[in-house]
C-alpha cells in the first residue's frame, strides 16, 4: 500500500483496522447508559436525554485514546506479533497517532470543561487511571506474568467510566454512604460483563496461538479459561438480576439476560469440545451479544423504571 497518502485517509484506514467506529459507538453507549440510567434505582428526578450525549461522546473518545495509548505501549511487541498491521508496516506512524491522541484528548477536555468542575473531576479520575494503565502501574514485568491480575487492574477503568456516567445526575452525591456501596456493586457487575468479553475474544483455538500470543487459553488452558469465564459471567448476571428484581421490573429484561447468557454458555461448551477457529470466532460473537444484550436491556429497563 502507498505510504504517501493523506493523513485523513491514514486515520480512516487505521479506524477500519483497529477502531471500528460503529461497534465502538454501540459498545461505549451500552456501557454509558447502563451506568447512567441506574440513577433511577435511587429515585432520581427527570432529565433531558440530550443532556447525556456529551457523556456518551466522552466514553467513545476515551475508548479511542485508550487504543492510541496501547499502540504506543505495545509497539515493539506488535512489530513481531502483528507485522501485517498498518502501524507495523509503516503506513501510519506513531507520530501521526500521537497527533490524533492530542486532538482526542483536547476534545474530551473541552466537552467536560463546559459542564463544570464536577464533570472535569470525574473525567480526570478516569484519565489518570488510563495513564496508569499505559504505564502498566509501573509493575509491567510483574503483571506480565500474572495475566489475571493484569486483566483485573485494567478493567477497573470500567468502574471509573461508570462513576463518570452516574455523575451526570448525582455529582458528588455518589459518595453518600447510602448510595456509594450499591453503585459500586452495580458498576462491578458492568465490569464483570466487560471482563467476560475481554476473555472470550482472546479464547483462541490452537491454530491461532503463536509465540507472542497474549491469549487467556495460552496462560490458563482451555478448561481453565472456560471455568474462569463462566464464573465471571455468572457474577455479572447475578448482580444485574439482583438490582433488576429489587427494582421490581418486568420479566423481559431478565429473560434477555438469561437467554443471551445460555447462548454464550452453549458456544463456549462447543469450543471446549471442539476448539476450532470457527468456534473461537463464534464464541467471541456470542460473548459480545451477551454483554450488549445485558447492558442495553438494563439501561432501557432502568430508563423506563424512572420518572424520566
Amino acid at each position: 500500500m502507498d505510504k504517501n497518502i493523506s493523513l485523513i485517509k491514514k486515520y480512516w484506514l487505521y479506524s477500519k483496522e483497529r477502531f471500528p467506529i460503529l461497534p465502538v459507538l454501540l459498545y461505549s453507549g451500552a456501557v454509558f447508559y447502563a451506568a447512567c440510567f441506574f440513577v433511577s434505582f435511587f429515585g432520581q428526578p427527570s432529565f433531558s436525554f440530550i443532556q447525556t450525549l456529551p457523556g456518551w461522546a466522552t466514553l467513545f473518545l476515551v475508548t479511542l485514546h485508550l487504543r492510541l495509548l496501547d499502540e504506543h505501549k505495545d509497539y515493539e511487541k506488535d512489530l513481531k506479533a502483528h507485522p501485517d498491521r498498518l502501524l507495523s508496516k509503516g503506513i501510519i506512524s506513531l507520530k501521526e497517532l500521537r497527533i490524533l491522541f492530542w486532538i482526542v484528548l483536547g476534545i474530551e477536555i473541552l466537552i467536560n470543561a463546559f459542564w463544570g468542575i464536577s464533570r472535569i473531576a470525574f473525567w480526570g479520575a478516569l484519565f489518570l487511571w488510563s495513564l496508569l494503565m499505559f504505564k502498566e502501574f509501573f509493575i509491567g514485568k510483574f503483571l506480565e506474568k500474572r495475566i489475571g491480575l493484569y486483566l483485573f487492574s485494567h478493567q477497573i477503568l470500567v468502574i471509573f467510566l461508570g462513576f463518570y456516567a452516574l455523575s451526570f445526575f448525582m455529582d458528588f452525591n455518589l459518595f453518600n454512604p447510602k448510595i456509594f456501596p450499591f453503585s459500586l456493586l452495580y458498576l462491578f457487575g458492568i465490569m464483570c460483563f466487560t471482563m467476560t468479553y475481554e476473555i472470550a475474544r482472546k479464547t483462541w483455538s490452537h491454530d491461532r496461538e503463536h509465540e507472542f500470543a497474549d491469549s487467556y487459553t495460552k496462560s490458563w488452558g482451555i478448561p481453565g479459561t472456560f471455568i474462569i469465564t463462566q464464573i465471571i459471567a455468572l457474577a455479572a448476571g447475578g448482580i444485574f438480576y439482583y438490582f433488576l428484581i429489587a427494582a421490581g421490573v418486568s420479566l423481559v429484561s431478565l429473560f434477555i439476560i438469561g437467554g443471551s447468557y445460555f447462548l454464550f454458555l452453549l458456544t463456549e461448551i462447543l469450543f471446549v469440545i471442539k476448539p476450532t477457529l470457527k468456534n473461537s470466532k463464534t464464541l467471541e460473537i456470542s460473548s459480545m451479544l451477551f454483554v450488549l444484550a445485558s447492558l442495553i436491556s438494563s439501561a432501557v429497563t432502568f430508563y423506563n423504571h424512572s420518572s424520566f
